[in-house]
């Protein structure tokens, strides 16, 4: 199961790629971008053409969720006291 979804997320991957090449052999209309990079706690947010503001703000919701996301999780291993499996192939969990 865990091999299969490795192939479709490289394989998704590829698509983009291969959307974003051909979109941008075309040369028509124009074109934004918007980054959201995390260091350590502090975003750092670029972004560049007309659209870019919505971009960052779409950007730095999809980062909060993910954030919320995680703590949830973390949150919910606490309270089950059970660590994660990495942890006990590490040796650490034992």
């Amino acid at each position: 199961m865990a091999g299969r979804l490795l192939v479709l997320g490289f394989l998704i991957i590829l698509a983009g790629f291969a959307i974003m090449a051909l979109g941008s052999t075309t040369g028509q209309g124009s074109s934004s971008t918007g980054v959201v990079i995390f260091v350590g706690p502090f975003p750092l947010v670029f972004g560049s053409g007309p659209n870019s503001g919505a971009l960052i703000t779409i950007g730095l919701l999809i980062a909060l969720v993910m954030v919320l996301v995680a703590l949830v999780s973390l949150l919910g291993w606490r309270r089950a006291r059970v660590a994660p499996q990495y942890l006990y192939m590490t040796g650490i969990g034992c």
